[in-house]
């Protein structure tokens, strides 16, 4: 049996998405720019891998194509989500007085884990209403 072409597009698209989510959360989202590029990559990448696959070209990798398409759409939604909200955090922290001294007073008067816990749903707040 001849050996099967390789599928390089649908692991890196894979990994890219992997990457992209991964950077995302271990960031706190301040690396969503990035994991937007990162995201958009592994989509167009693990789209040319499954077309590899549905053309007959190979059979190898399909799976990693599909997984990395749908994690790449959910990272995709997910840091544009985080680039929105930190946007609009950066605009309060701007704009609003009271907000960019409750903004001051969280980081100084606690650690930093509660204090961006209190940012991320402020800005939720901020977004929902």
């Amino acid at each position: 049996m001849p050996a099967q072409p390789d599928n390089g597009a649908a692991v890196t698209g894979f990994v890219l998405s992997l990457v992209s989510a991964g950077l995302l959360f271990l960031s706190g989202g301040l690396s969503s720019i990035i994991s937007v590029g990162c995201s958009i990559a592994a989509i167009v990448l693990s789209r040319k891998g499954k077309a590899k696959v549905e053309r007959g070209e190979t059979q190898k990798h399909h799976g990693l194509a599909q997984a990395g398409f749908i994690i790449g759409i959910v990272g995709l939604v997910l840091a544009v989500l985080a680039t929105v909200i930190w946007a609009l955090v950066i605009v309060a922290l701007i704009t609003d007085e009271e907000f960019r001294r409750d903004f001051e007073n969280d980081f100084d008067n606690s650690n930093s884990i509660t204090a961006l816990v209190r940012v991320a749903a402020a800005g939720a707040r901020a977004v929902a209403g």
